[in-house]
């Protein structure tokens, strides 16, 4: 093995300055393990020249040997390295940088978490009716004159349902084995640190095939005609957050989805003690923004189940507390069938609409034990389950023959929030329960009370 000064020594013959432990004293413990895992974040992603010269520059710290990943987006560059480092070499690092604006220690951020709780020719007639269906589904086009649900039997929607819209599901895999979504899902994305891990659903307990379930699902989903997209990525790994989304701005560029694209996020990561946005946060972001504001795309979240703990009555966790006129995602809370607010579900300023997520039936994923009982459905409760109902809503919304809101160029994300807050939702539930509750338009002239 060579020894640091040697390797600080060569990594200048490629432009960096020479860097050993004698130049800082306070930069000890070099000879270290490497251990602790950092992301290395450049001044200017789009200067090749400079960054060859700073990835010389980490090798000279961390030896040729150790492990240096990177991603670079199409449109921005560079934007990170990732590697192992102890405390001397991060130290002599950031001490001696050229044009390296961060490195940041990753894993002493909080994981993500899944927002579920424990446990003009002639055509077809303009309407369809889905038979006894599910309770979520009977609310979602429950009419304004038919005060009680459960006079109503019926999911009556657009014979549209999406087609020609894509929901992509960015979680940890859709398990298609299951007949509600059998040839629902045609395309796979797979992040940074995913791209070996396969199709299949590795989220606790069948959560994204449950949430993809309620987007698109044959049975049980709201967009059935709708195509899914697998957004497989890790909710807490800082390479995966800082470039999942840029891969997705990408492959909508490409196929040119723009005004078609809706993305569900079922899940959050609490902000970091010290109230500073990390990093990786800060380019995921501005990626988010981007798809919302530059390609008209429509995000989708989920509120989160903690209002019972103390300080958390209201929305708290990245994304969803970006949210604002130029972040226009639409956060979801979780209603039970009669409209009365869920009491986990979080509320506050940055809530924009409600949607049944309490009992709901979803499909399930297969068990990877086959000794352990499955069944093809299933219950779930989490505000996980309500924000993928108002996702498959907005894809069904923009596949209909006039789009009921405003689709100009850079404000249809934000039109998309402003009309299911304000006209594509009602008031339902009793005292002190009151939610206003996605509706998809539905009148009872196209949805009559069987009793």
């Amino acid at each position: 093995m060579y020894s640091l000064q040697l390797l600080l020594a060569l990594g200048c013959l490629f432009g960096c300055r020479l860097v050993t432990a004698q130049v800082d004293a306070h930069c000890n413990s070099v000879e270290e393990p490497p251990t602790v895992k950092y992301m290395i974040y450049p001044v200017n992603g789009m200067n090749q020249t400079q960054n060859s010269k700073n990835e010389d520059f980490i090798k000279s710290i961390i030896g040729q040997d150790t492990v240096l990943d990177s991603y670079t987006s199409e449109s921005e560059g560079l934007l990170w390295w990732f590697t192992y480092m102890n405390a001397g070499q991060a130290c002599l690092l950031m001490k001696n940088k050229t044009e390296i604006l961060l490195a940041d220690e990753i894993d002493k951020y909080p994981d993500g978490e899944l927002d579920r709780l424990p446990r003009v020719a002639p055509r077809a007639p303009e309407f369809t009716s889905q038979n006894k269906a599910v309770a979520e589904l009977v609310v979602l086009s429950q009419p304004k004159t038919v005060p009680d649900y459960t006079k109503l039997q019926n999911y009556v929607y657009n014979v549209n349902a999406g087609q020609g819209t894509y929901i992509y599901i960015v979680e940890e895999g859709i398990d298609v084995e299951t007949d509600d979504l059998d040839s629902k899902v045609n395309q796979y994305i797979f992040s940074k640190t995913k791209q070996k891990s396969g199709n299949q659903d590795d989220s606790e307990d069948g959560h994204t095939t449950c949430v993809a379930s309620k987007a698109a699902g044959k049975n049980f989903g709201v967009a059935k005609k709708a195509e899914l997209v697998s957004v497989k990525t890790s909710i807490s790994d800082p390479r995966d957050i800082s470039s999942i989304f840029d891969q997705i701005l990408s492959d909508v560029q490409k196929k040119k989805r723009q005004g078609k694209a809706v993305i569900n996020l079922s899940w959050g990561v609490a902000p970091p003690s010290n109230g500073v946005v990390p990093q990786h946060w800060l380019i995921a972001a501005r990626h988010l923004r981007k798809l919302m504001n530059e390609e008209d795309v429509i995000v989708v979240g989920s509120a989160g189940n903690h209002r019972q703990y103390p300080g958390r009555e209201n929305i708290d966790r990245y994304p969803k507390i970006f949210a604002a006129d130029d972040f226009p995602i639409i956060n979801v809370g979780n209603t039970l069938a009669n409209g009365n607010a869920n009491k986990y579900s979080q509320i506050g300023p940055k809530l924009h609409v409600w949607a049944v997520g309490t009992d709901i039936t979803c499909a399930s994923a297969k068990r990877k034990d086959p000794n352990k009982p499955w069944s093809p459905d299933r219950k779930n409760y989490g505000t996980s389950f309500a924000a993928p109902q108002v996702a498959g809503l907005l894809a069904y919304f923009l596949s209909l023959d006039t789009v009921p809101f405003s689709t100009k160029h850079g404000t249809l994300a934000l039109n998309a929030r402003n009309f299911m807050r304000d006209r594509a939702s009602y008031q339902r539930g009793g005292p002190g329960g009151i939610a206003n509750v996605a509706w998809n338009l539905v009148t009872e002239d196209q949805n009559k009370p069987t009793s």
